[in-house]
């Protein structure tokens, strides 16, 4: 019988951070406000602060206080700043978190720096989007930490055919997909992430003639799921399968291999930068 996704127990946005959250979604809202709404709540503070002198913003001096973060790096990013907190607050330090909350980051950066590029009007939003894409394997992760140790265990053997959905489907009755869905509804994040997470490894591949803003942000974090996969191909990792290939996201976004070459360096850069 599968699991209730409803019983499970969810990270927790923090009272602040909630507010800034359901301010950001209203668009009533001003910085001074923001600002000090999360200066109230210390983890988001710091969190902000970090985020805000990290490499994909390059600060010419170092940001201090919260109000020169909130600068920075504007209202909707500050969205990501919030789910980094919660997120690091609810994960447990298992081996299979870890390399869930790597690969996230690493796709939320490459996902951002490809829409700065070429897209930028989602460049904000699909920073968001991207690190919430496997949400729900986290949360399944640190409410049957046991089981999904087994099911880390199996996915990351040499033998193993299986995607991670597939044996979480074997285990559980249901994937991570759906447990993601589930968390957004509940943090009151915008529809549109919803719209793009629900199905994102299940769902049917993208048309080439399909140029709606949904169907595009899909495609920059699936490209972005593939190049972390390319650039980081030395780490143990889990089996994930993308419905769509290089070349077809690639026609879909009217990118060349030029351009993957030049993501490839501006992650580079900001790894090294932060290493």
């Amino acid at each position: 019988m599968p699991i209730d996704i409803a019983k499970l127990k969810m990270p927790t946005v923090s009272p602040d951070g909630l507010i800034a959250l359901e301010l950001i979604e209203s668009g009533d809202y001003d910085m001074p406000d923001l600002n000090k709404i999360v200066s109230q709540d210390p983890t988001l503070s710091a969190t902000l602060l970090k985020y805000a002198n990290s490499p994909m913003y390059a600060p010419v001096t170092e940001v201090t206080n919260v109000g020169r973060a909130m600068s920075v790096l504007g209202a909707k990013t500050l969205r990501a700043a919030i789910m980094i907190a919660t997120m690091r607050g609810f994960t447990d330090p298992s081996e299979a978190s870890q390399h869930l909350w790597e690969h996230s980051q690493a796709v939320s950066k490459i996902a951002k720096l490809i829409a700065k590029r070429h897209y930028p009007r989602y460049a904000d939003d699909i920073e968001l989007s991207a690190l919430l894409h496997d949400m729900g394997a986290l949360v399944l992760a640190s409410n049957y930490p046991e089981q999904y140790s087994e099911i880390a265990k199996t996915a990351l053997s040499p033998e193993n055919t299986l995607t991670l959905s597939q044996l979480e489907q074997e285990a559980f009755g249901v994937v991570h997909d759906q447990v993601t869905a589930v968390f957004i509804s509940t943090c009151r994040l915008p529809e549109v992430t919803g719209q793009i997470l629900a199905d994102f490894y299940s769902r049917p591949p993208l048309l080439i003639d399909t140029q709606d803003a949904i169907s595009q942000q899909i495609a920059i974090i699936a490209l972005a799921h593939l190049l972390e996969e390319q650039i980081n191909s030395h780490k143990t990792r889990f089996k994930e399968t993308i419905p769509n290939s290089m070349e077809s996201l690639l026609l879909h976004l009217s990118l060349t291999t030029d351009d993957i070459e030049n993501f490839i360096e501006d992650y580079d850069e900001i790894c090294q930068t932060e290493g």
